[in-house]
Order: C-alpha cells, then structure tokens, then sequence
C-alpha cells in the first residue's frame, strides 16, 4: 500500500516537473520569434507607466468637501444652516456632520468634492484645519471659489461636472440662463464620482424652468431624467423619492400643457 502511495507522489511531482519545462520551452520559443522580428515586444515600461498613470487617476480623491444647499421652498433650517461649509475628508463621517433634516422627503444638501487642481485649495485646507475640521463659506466667498475656477473648464481637465454643479448653485440667485446652462453641463459632463450630481441637475434644472415658465423645456427635462434611469440600479441610481417628485413634476407639466398621457410610476 505504501509503494502505490509513493508512485502517487512521484506522479504528481513529474507533473509539475513537466508543466514548468513546458513554460520555460514556450518561453523560448517566443524569445526565437522576437529575435527573427515576427512577434513585436511591448515596451513593458510604457505599460506599468499608464497603468499607474490610471490607477492614480481612479484613486484620486477630493482634498475638501463642500456642502451647498440648493435654492428652494423645500429646504429646512439644518440644510440653510449647512450651505457653504467646508469639510476636510477625515472629518466628514463624524456625527457632527450628520444633520436631522426637518422635511420628510429628505436632505436638499449637495456635496462638492474640491480637488487639488482648484486655485486656492491648499490655503483653504489650512484655514479648515485651523477651524477645527468645519469651515462655512459666505456666499461672496463662493461666488469668489466658483469665479477663480471657472477659467479651469477647459475639455482638458478633469471635475467640470464638479466645477458646473458650484457655478449652476451660485447663478441661481442671479442669473437663472447661466444657472440652467450650468445644469445641463453638469447632465453632459459628469463622470466618475461626479455621477452623484446628475440626479440632483435633473430635479433642479426641470423645477428652474418650471418656475420660470418654459414648461415644454421642463417636460422634456422630466422626460429625459426618466429615459436615463429607466432601469435604475447603484450607486448614482435615483431614489424612489426622487422618482415620486419627477412623476409628479410630469403630472402637473402635462395638465399645464394639456398633454394627456399616463404617469409615470417609480421604479424600485
């Protein structure tokens, strides 16, 4: 019995002994290949060199965060008290930053990620540091953060959608064209982490061209937000809140235009 067991192992063993002669004879034939020029080697240095080049640009994280409240009769007194603050990443899951919101269909609230290529971002770093984690913005001080990084909106750089999101939030008060131009930036640029911002464009841009009177432009804004999330799953996936308050945006558009048709039902 323990001579057969023997011969198992010796088996198994001559195995492996054949399996890495194999490799190593594979081996040389492709080294034969590439000596008479029929296989080009790729230049393994070019290729570790982009693979961290994109995994860099994958794990880059925001160096700042910045919390705005969107401008509308919805939003309670924790989300007003929010709006422009400055928080640092490590701070940002602490129970002070966990507000009890006063309205029951949920946080109005829209987190920025500041990124190391925005002009000023290292003073800034300080003073929420100096602050003790938590830093509110003026709204002259926005308005300043979005004006310095507008020129950064080239087709080159990365966070536009992030850059578009703070200018659609500070034209608000101002200058609504600019602020629903910003809005559809937002729906056409974002990528990446910057998809959380596109649901938030969707709600905001439909509700500003509804106020402002161009309800075909809302109606086509409220049809487009249910033909992107028409099978809504992950991260970035709208909510059944957010669907709820899309349907009866559509509802009302529709009675307004006088548009018959059926609603739309939330998807869960």
């Amino acid at each position: 019995m323990s001579g057969v067991v023997a011969t198992v192992v010796l088996q198994e063993e001559l195995q492996s002994f054949l399996a890495i002669l194999g490799l190593l004879f594979t081996w040389e034939l492709h080294d034969l290949e590439v000596r008479k020029g029929c296989i080009k080697p790729a230049d393994l240095l070019k290729l570790v060199l982009l693979f961290r080049t994109v995994s860099l640009v994958r794990e880059e994280l925001p160096r700042l965060y910045l919390r705005l409240t969107l401008r509308n009769s919805e939003r309670c007194q924790a989300c007003c008290e929010s709006q422009g603050e400055v928080i640092l990443p490590s701070d940002l899951r602490d129970r002070s930053h966990r507000r009890r919101h006063g309205i029951s269909r949920g946080c109005r609230c829209v987190l920025l990620g500041i990124y190391a290529e925005w002009p000023g971002v290292e003073e800034l770093s300080r003073e929420v540091t100096d602050a003790g984690g938590t830093l509110r913005l003026k709204p002259e001080a926005l308005q300043e953060l979005w004006r310095e990084s507008e020129t950064q909106m080239t087709p080159q750089k990365r966070h536009r959608a992030t850059l578009f999101m703070l200018g659609a939030v500070c034209a608000e008060a101002t200058n609504i064209k600019r602020a629903v131009a910003c809005y559809r930036a937002v729906i056409a640029y974002a990528q990446g982490r910057e998809l959380d911002y596109v649901v938030p464009a969707y709600l905001r841009l439909s509700y500003l061209l509804e106020a402002c009177g161009m309800l075909r432009e809302a109606l086509d804004i409220v049809r487009a937000f249910f033909k992107t999330f028409k099978r809504p799953k992950g991260r970035y996936a709208p909510t059944e809140v957010h669907f709820i308050e899309m349907a009866t945006r559509q509802e009302r558009l529709h009675r307004l235009l006088g548009i018959s048709s059926k609603p739309q039902s939330p998807i869960t």
